[in-house]
């Protein structure tokens, strides 16, 4: 069996996106394995994770274990052997379900750089010391089902950061801020069930970033409330130049959120965080509209 992993690896490689403590960010990840048969003869089995990059196994990062499985008294009844795979020890996994064993898997090897793919092979064997209950003219089968949960959770030492830029500003930005602070207000809306960290960036039209007073160009902004509503959290941020900074222009803001680590929090699809802002001009500017639209 083949667990697509290239969905979840282009998400967390996004260009706006950076995460840090990934390996706490996906401190839940966890495979299952439900190996059934009738077959009446002890068997001992050994299971091999390969991860594969590009198209080809990454043989240094292989990963195996030995597993036991039940036995049948009777072709007539199915057995099962159900194993749960868990980066976390048993004694802190409350999510392994009933029935199933758990085993340590080593996640922290394979977030360096995350394969596109995990590959699971089981080798069963028999045992020949183990007393056998054969039935001639019977069919027997052993199938295996496998499957993959990776739940994205806040951890301790986790952080998660999206960058996004408005470009195309008007030159008259550039020319405010040469004659006093700009004011940014407005309102940020988020769903996400933790707090957020909003910081204001200018960038010149060569790329670079203005000097700014970085005390007075962030602000915290409100999680969820405790249904899951999304709450709103006005914004009223000064974008000061440090001093004897000289602006050039002003070609693009760049808005990046931070959020900040709360551990046990479970994302959901619907989460979102948006924003509406604009700027107010320094005291004593007269400005002709015109030219800003």
């Amino acid at each position: 069996l083949s667990i697509d992993l290239s969905v979840l690896k282009e998400y967390l490689e996004y260009d706006n996106l950076q995460i840090n403590g990934i390996e706490n960010l996906l401190s839940r990840l966890s495979l299952s394995a439900d190996i059934k048969t009738n077959v009446g003869v002890p068997m001992g089995a050994k299971m091999t994770i390969t991860p594969y990059s590009g198209g080809n196994p990454v043989e240094d990062a292989v990963w195996n274990t030995e597993v036991v499985l039940n036995h049948s008294q009777s072709a007539d009844n199915i057995v099962h052997t159900r194993y749960w795979l868990s980066n976390l020890e048993e004694s802190e996994d409350n999510h392994r379900p009933q029935d199933y064993e758990h085993i340590l898997f080593p996640l922290q090897q394979y977030l360096s750089d995350i394969p596109d793919s995990l590959d699971i092979r089981l080798l069963a064997g028999t045992d020949p010391q183990q007393q056998c209950v054969i039935e001639p003219a019977r069919e027997y089968v052993v199938e295996a089902a496998y499957s993959a949960e990776i739940p994205l959770e806040f951890g301790d030492g986790t952080s998660v950061t999206y960058r996004d830029t408005i470009p195309d500003m008007p030159e008259l930005v550039g020319q405010l801020l040469q004659l006093g602070d700009l004011i940014l207000t407005g309102n940020v809306t988020s769903s996400l069930p933790v707090e957020v960290d909003m910081k204001i960036s200018l960038l010149d039209s060569d790329g670079g970033r203005v000097p700014l007073d970085e005390s007075s160009s962030s602000q915290k902004i409100k999680g969820c409330g405790p249904g899951g509503e999304a709450v709103t959290t006005d914004i009223y941020m000064g974008v000061q130049k440090q001093d004897g900074v000289q602006v050039k222009d002003v070609s693009a803001i760049e808005v990046e959120f931070t959020v900040s680590t709360v551990g046990g929090v479970p994302l959901s699809d619907n989460c979102f965080i948006q924003a509406a802002l604009q700027a107010l001009v320094p005291k004593g500017v007269s400005v002709d509209l015109e030219e800003f639209m």
